[in-house]
């Protein structure tokens, strides 16, 4: 792995949806820079176990496990096509606290990240990790719409 030290650190936040690959590609396509330092950063949601069999939470496991390694090959690759350079990383627990957490920790200068686009009421009940980390980040943040 490459190092960040001296460089501009950026925190993209991915996961499987079309708004993450969308923004990934607003970023390598009309933000990065020469010498970015890019950290890939994926936050799964979370399992309730304790609501079923133990066979029915290994199977989930085994589910969770396979999608992030998915999500992270095909990102991986991703940066290798664009010339970035960082690494991935998953972290787990409420994907905005954990997302400006991260960001704060590795000293980014800049978080980028899709949104779903949801309606107010939606947003009202269920959140927004966008809106939390625009709320909450210590630095700016890039929320890719399409």
């Amino acid at each position: 792995m490459a190092s960040s030290e001296g460089k501009r650190v950026v925190v993209v936040a991915v996961d499987d949806s079309e708004f993450a690959s969308k923004a990934f590609k607003f970023y390598v396509d009309d933000v990065k820079k020469d010498g970015d330092y890019v950290f890939l950063l994926h936050v799964p949601d979370s399992l309730d176990l304790s609501l079923g069999s133990p066979t029915t939470a290994d199977k989930a496991l085994r589910e969770l496990k396979a999608n992030v390694e998915a999500i992270e090959k095909k990102y991986t690759q991703e940066m290798e096509n664009h010339g970035c350079n960082g690494r991935f990383k998953t972290a787990h627990g409420k994907p905005g606290e954990v997302i400006c957490d991260i960001a704060k920790h590795e000293k980014a200068e800049l978080i980028v990240v899709g949104t779903r686009g949801l309606g107010v009421v939606r947003r009202t009940f269920l959140g927004s990790v966008s809106d939390y980390i625009v709320q909450h980040a210590h630095v700016p943040v890039l929320v890719c719409r399409h």
